[in-house]
């Protein structure tokens, strides 16, 4: 019994030690025609404000982000798809009602009352991408307050 257990362990070390590999990781390793700045944004896992996206394709877009967008809408003739999360807290997203479609509008809705203890709590990140067709143009991010109370 003894070995069988001691068996079983050394076969999920084994596993632990291979690295399984991301969708992010697999993809990266099978474009090797990515461009560089792209590769580094893919491996961090966020865009930053005016990140050298252009030309991204939008698979590269969401593996980046690790989920689908919060709200897939046109700006200005380009697809744009969007990601809200509170400032502070990765895995969160949050849904947004009452868009008009352009950065910095819109309220929130769903979001705990803020009790003026932690800061971070008072305001939230919108991450947009914008496409022609199915490759990506640019990203702007920003930070927006969310204001007393969680409005």
């Amino acid at each position: 019994m003894k070995s069988a257990l001691f068996a079983l362990l050394a076969l999920a070390a084994a596993g632990l030690s291979t690295g399984c590999t991301s969708p992010r990781q697999d993809y990266m390793a099978q474009h090797p025609e990515l461009k560089p700045e792209h590769r580094k944004i893919m491996a961090a896992g966020v865009f930053k404000d005016h990140d050298p996206v252009a030309g991204m394709t939008r698979d590269a877009v969401r593996l980046t982000m690790g989920t689908d967008p919060a709200q897939v809408t046109t700006v200005n003739g380009e697809d744009a798809w969007i990601w809200i999360k509170k400032k502070g807290d990765a895995l969160t997203m949050i849904d947004e009602s009452n868009h008009s479609g352009g950065p910095g509008s819109g309220t929130f809705s769903g979001l705990p009352a803020d009790n003026g203890d932690n800061p971070k709590k008072r305001s939230i990140v919108r991450t947009t991408v914008f496409f022609r067709g199915d490759l990506a143009t640019r990203v702007d991010v920003t930070e927006e307050p969310l204001g007393a109370g969680g409005n």
